[in-house]
C-alpha cells in the first residue's frame, strides 16, 4: 500500500511538471553577440532583446532578468541580473545593454570557456517564466545564449591603488558583487593605474540610505540628503551623486594617460555607538574598457 502511494505521488509530481513545461513563453529572447571575450579586469557589453508576449502584470510583483555566467561544470560564477524595466508592452521589442565584467576588486576568473545564460523570474515568489528563441535550456527556464572566453591575463594589467582612508576588501557570497570596499572617512582617493591605451573606467558606488542598527548616521548641516562629489584627473568635469542607492559611474580616459586619480567626498558618515567602524560610501564594482581596437 505504501509503495502504491509513493508511485501515485511521483506520477502526480511528473504530471504537474509536465503541465508547467507546457506553459506558453512570456517573451522571445535574442542576444548579440553570440560569442565574446572578457579579459581581467575589463568590461564588455552585449545587447539583450526581449519581445513581450504577455502584459507585465503576468510576471509577478518584482520581475527580474537574470544573466548568469557558468563554468564548465555548470556552476554560477558571476551574475549580471537587473530589474525588468517598466516599459514592457506585448509585441514591442525592448533592447537592453547588459554590462559583463570582471571587477578589479575580485580575483580574476580562471582562463577558459564559459556559458552565458538568461532567464526571467519574479523575485517576490521565485517563479521562473518560459522564454522563446530556440536556445538550449540548461536548467528550468534558463537558456544558453552566448559563449564567453576568458583569456590568460597578460601583464602589466590595470590595477587600483587606495588612499589609507579605504578599509580592507570585504567578501560576499553574492555572485554579482563578490567583494566591496568601504571608504572609512568622508573623503578618500582611488587611483587606477596602467591605463596606457586610454578607454573608459566604470565603477558602481553604493550610498547608504540612512541609519543602521547599532550606530549613528550623520549628514552634514545644510544638506537634505546624501551627496557624494567625485573629481578626477581624467577630465575637468565634476560628478555629483544626490540621494542613496547604487550608482553607475563612467569616466573617459584620454589617450596617453597612464593613470587616473579619483577623489571622493561625501557629506555623510556612519559610525558605531562608540565611534568605531566609520564609513561613508562603498565601492562595489570597478572595471576598465579599452577603446575600440585598443586591446
Amino acid at each position: 500500500m505504501r509503495r502504491r502511494s509513493l508511485v501515485l505521488l511521483l506520477a502526480a509530481v511528473a504530471l504537474v511538471a509536465g503541465c508547467r513545461r507546457g506553459e506558453p513563453p512570456v517573451a522571445e529572447v535574442r542576444v548579440t553577440p553570440a560569442t565574446l571575450t572578457l579579459p581581467y579586469p575589463e568590461l564588455r557589453e552585449l545587447e539583450l532583446e526581449l519581445v513581450p508576449r504577455v502584459e507585465r502584470e503576468a510576471l509577478g510583483e518584482q520581475p527580474v532578468v537574470f544573466v548568469h555566467l557558468l563554468d564548465e561544470p555548470g556552476s554560477v560564477v558571476r551574475t549580471f541580473d537587473y530589474p525588468l524595466p517598466a516599459d514592457w508592452r506585448p509585441g514591442e521589442p525592448r533592447r537592453d545593454r547588459v554590462r559583463l565584467l570582471q571587477s578589479a576588486l575580485a580575483p580574476p576568473l580562471p582562463e577558459g570557456s564559459y556559458e552565458l545564460t538568461v532567464g526571467l523570474y519574479d523575485a517576490a515568489s521565485g517563479a521562473r517564466f518560459p522564454l522563446a528563441g530556440g536556445h538550449r535550456e540548461v536548467d528550468r527556464y534558463e537558456y544558453a545564449v552566448a559563449r564567453v572566453e576568458v583569456p590568460a591575463s597578460p601583464g602589466p594589467l590595470p590595477h587600483c591603488e587606495y588612499s589609507p582612508e579605504w578599509r580592507e576588501v570585504e567578501g560576499s557570497p553574492d555572485r554579482q558583487i563578490l567583494t566591496s570596499r568601504w571608504l572609512g572617512a568622508q573623503s578618500g582617493r582611488l587611483r587606477v593605474a596602467q591605463l596606457a591605451a586610454g578607454g573608459f573606467v566604470y565603477a558602481q558606488l553604493y550610498v547608504p540610505p540612512g541609519p543602521e542598527p547599532g550606530g549613528r548616521f550623520v549628514v552634514l548641516p545644510g544638506e537634505h540628503g546624501p551627496v557624494v562629489t567625485l573629481r578626477s584627473t581624467c577630465g575637468p568635469e565634476e560628478l555629483v551623486i544626490s540621494g542613496a542607492g547604487r550608482q553607475w559611474l563612467e569616466w573617459q580616459v584620454p589617450a596617453g594617460l597612464t593613470s587616473c586619480d579619483f577623489d571622493l567626498e561625501a557629506n555623510l558618515l556612519f559610525a558605531g555607538e562608540r565611534g568605531e567602524q566609520r564609513r561613508s560610501v562603498r565601492l562595489e564594482l570597478l572595471a576598465w574598457q579599452p577603446p575600440p581596437g585598443g586591446r
